[in-house]
């Protein structure tokens, strides 16, 4: 029971996430020495029977699991901590796939972290991440499993803050969690140390949101911060504290080694009288605490990026193949100079010149190395021949160890692809300026008009230029030499005035929708279907907000379904529908509504994050059952 003389923990409880908040009766948890006004049947620990009592004591960090679950990785860890037998483990989130609001298939995946996480011997303390809790459906499994998603307790006078940093399906620490940890903070003054904990490194983001009140309220306190999320170790030092972003314990990662800080891992914190010592323990080894420092992380990303060796290959043919000139494309992103040897196999029928090279590039040198490719037989493009690309690079620091990466760059004897057409609406009503991408210099863009294919003859693309019938439009790269690229293609079509949606696209980064209002849009047009991803100006980033009327024949109570990869919000009439906001994978949620017959305004707000989009919307009603939303239905 000594144990005990130096624990108190004291969470908040929550109110319906108010976004302050008030005084709450709770029923108090009590043993001789250990009290929490958490107030749940369900606790967010898994018990507290702790073992040990030492006068520094140690507990033990565990990072993420899924973002690609490794089955066994975490259990191995589970194992390892129990014969490290610290005090309690904390967790930085992203225990199961998750992603989903089949309430089947959470408890699946939770049942199956059960499994791994059942062995451990000592407390556990929990905190969401973005895999565990960005939905409603989730959120609800948590709260039912685990009580709250944010607290905090003190330990032997250290205080614990644990955030939710996915708070609200992306609105990362709402002014409620900082008004809960300022009060805590507050309250807890004269702590010897003050750990935080959160799924998402928020001081690397370009919004920190919330965090930053509470780095704010965290000046002049010593303490350490701990996060997760990237599956990438990093230690850096910022406000005269240590940051840490952990690696996996079974989550996705390519596991190339400390550098790269890409290995799986436990770690052993002992807190002392002059503050917390960390121990990487690698499943297979122990690592320092600053096992991969900040200037690590940025020498191996310049790595990872200058070995991505990006090429354009245009070809005497769009469909056969006999000469071409491949443009190589090597930049060195670091301030180190980047030493780069690489050789083309031996090839039977086709010849390069140069056959390999030899350089260095200065800090922030971008090179572009033309090749001349030859083939004695004519080769078709549709069983192309590969150029092997043997190739070795890296980084030579004094008073440090090297650091090279070496691998081979297969590239298919067929010529490149450009969106060289810049204007991707495919309806419009009036006229359409057509826009074409700008070469760099030696490169120029040919294009056609009725159809065919363009040639070296063709003629050249200097400014853009309007349409004002059905045309489909068609676009080739060439250099000096006549080799060109694939062919770029789009097609036009006009539609009466006030046919479909009139929509707006808008670039920047977000995790939850912006403010459209304050946005300035960057293209418009019109769209007679919700296919977002033809209409895009690029591949990620960017925001789409569709605006129209919706013509409803029978009056009654209708269900939309809104099925998106990232966000979207439905509103009719400026009330909300269906809010399916934050940066996740494909997710549907439905809202209903009553809606009288005749005219109504319809608003569809959307954002593209990362990988996919899509936007899928249904409707059903009175004599109609789901389908489709009914682009006859709608007008502008």
């Amino acid at each position: 029971m000594e144990i005990l003389r130096h624990l108190s923990i004291r969470f908040a409880a929550l109110a319906a996430y108010a976004c302050c908040l008030a005084p709450i009766a709770v029923a108090q948890v009590k043993t001789e020495h250990f009290q929490s006004d958490v107030s749940s049947e369900v606790k967010p620990w898994t018990h507290l029977d702790f073992y040990n009592d030492p006068e520094n004591f140690q507990f033990a960090l565990i990072s993420d699991r899924s973002g690609g679950v490794r089955p066994g990785v975490f259990l191995d860890g589970v194992n390892k901590l129990n014969l490290l037998m610290p005090e309690f483990v904390m967790s930085v989130g992203d225990f199961i796939p998750g992603n989903t609001s089949d309430r089947a298939q959470l408890e699946k995946e939770w049942s199956e972290f059960d499994e791994e996480l059942n062995p451990l011997k000592v407390p556990f303390f929990f905190l969401p991440g973005n895999h565990d809790i960005n939905n409603d459906v989730m959120r609800e499994v948590w709260m039912e499993r685990y009580g709250v998603p944010f607290y905090s307790f003190v330990y032997k006078e250290v205080l614990f803050l644990a955030l939710d940093t996915t708070g609200e399906k992306g609105r990362i620490v709402p002014d409620y969690q900082v008004e809960y940890f300022k009060k805590t903070l507050e309250k807890h003054d004269d702590v010897r140390w003050t750990f935080v904990f959160m799924h998402h490194p928020l001081w690397l983001y370009s919004d920190p949101a919330g965090f930053a009140k509470i780095e704010e309220l965290l000046e002049g306190r010593k303490h350490t911060v701990i996060a997760g999320h990237t599956h990438h170790y990093l230690h850096e030092r910022r406000k005269d504290s240590n940051y840490y972003i952990l690696g996996t314990t079974g989550g996705g990662s390519r596991l190339r080694g400390n550098r790269f800080g890409e290995f799986d891992h436990v770690s052993l914190v002992t807190m002392t009288d002059e503050g917390p010592l960390l121990a990487n323990l690698r499943l297979d080894g122990i690592l320092r605490h600053d096992v991969t420092t900040k200037e690590d992380y940025q020498l191996t990303a310049a790595l990872i990026a200058a070995s991505q060796i990006p090429y354009t290959l245009l070809t005497d043919d769009e469909q056969t193949v006999s000469a071409a000139t491949l443009y190589l494309r090597f930049r060195n992103p670091s301030d180190h100079p980047l030493k780069v040897e690489a050789k083309f196999l031996h090839g039977h029928t086709v010849r390069m010149d140069p056959p390999s090279l030899e350089m260095t590039l200065a800090a922030k040198e971008e090179k572009i190395v033309p090749v001349a490719v030859s083939s004695t037989e004519t080769i078709s493009v549709k069983k192309p021949a590969l150029l092997k690309l043997d190739w070795s690079m890296g980084y030579e620091i004094q008073g440090e160890e090297d650091l090279f990466l070496s691998g081979t760059r297969d590239i298919p004897l067929r010529p490149s692809t450009f969106p060289l057409i810049k204007t991707v609406a495919p309806e419009y009503a009036g006229s359409l300026s057509i826009a074409m991408k700008k070469t760099e210099p030696g490169y120029s863009v040919r294009y056609t008009l009725e159809g065919s294919v363009p040639t070296a003859e063709s003629p050249r693309y200097e400014s853009s230029f309007d349409i004002r019938d059905e045309k489909t439009v068609k676009a080739r790269m060439f250099n000096t030499a006549g080799h060109g690229s694939t062919t770029s293609t789009q097609t036009y079509k006009p539609i009466p005035t006030g046919s479909g949606l009139r929509y707006r696209f808008y670039e920047g980064s977000w995790t939850r929708l912006p403010d459209f209002d304050k946005l300035k849009p960057v293209f418009e047009s019109l769209a007679t279907n919700l296919d977002v991803e033809s209409r895009q100006l690029w591949s990620d980033n960017w925001a789409m907000l569709l605006e129209g009327n919706l013509k409803i024949e029978q009056a009654g109570e209708y269900t939309f379904y809104v099925n998106s990869d990232d966000g979207c919000r439905l509103l009719i009439d400026e009330k909300l529908v269906v809010d399916n906001d934050g940066d996740h994978s494909l997710l549907e949620l439905s809202g209903k509504t009553h809606l009288s017959g005749g005219s109504h305004a319809i608003r569809i707000e959307f954002f593209e994050a990362g990988s996919e989009a899509i936007l899928e919307i249904d409707l059903e009603g009175p004599n109609m059952k789901r389908q489709p939303l009914p682009f006859e239905l709608l007008s502008h």
